[in-house]
């Protein structure tokens, strides 16, 4: 008898087998060449859409970390009342508001990471 993952590895070699005929080998790659570019809408517009991203983010910014002072803020009280309650709800909301904080700065660093890696092994 086969266990689930033999199975699905079974499966996926008889797939690959009746594929490897229907595919051609040279498939030309229909986004080569392609690059996010803003220039179509002009400089002016380049520029203001850039501005208005960078805005979006700070506000973005500002934001989560007020929510995480909040919720900083009420953990502390519940914790100077000894609320048990309220600790473990402070304790959720912190641990919520700082991971929402720290994808709001962490995502647009990876992106533009990513963006420089691509566009250095495109020009390669």
């Amino acid at each position: 008898m086969f266990s689930v993952t033999e199975s699905l590895t079974h499966a996926g070699l008889q797939l690959q087998a009746k594929l490897q005929g229907r595919i051609p080998a040279d498939v030309k790659n229909p986004f080569d060449g392609v690059e996010p570019n803003f220039d179509v809408f002009g400089v002016k517009a380049n520029k203001g859409i850039l501005i208005a991203l960078g805005v979006i983010w700070a506000i973005s910014i500002v934001y989560s970390g007020g929510k995480v002072l909040t919720s900083l803020n009420k953990f502390n009280a519940a914790k100077s009342h000894h609320d048990s309650e309220g600790v473990t709800k402070g304790k959720e909301h912190v641990i919520k508001s700082g991971s929402i904080l720290v994808g709001v700065v962490i995502v647009p660093v990876i992106v533009g990471a990513l963006v420089a890696i691509g566009n250095t092994i495109a020009k390669a």
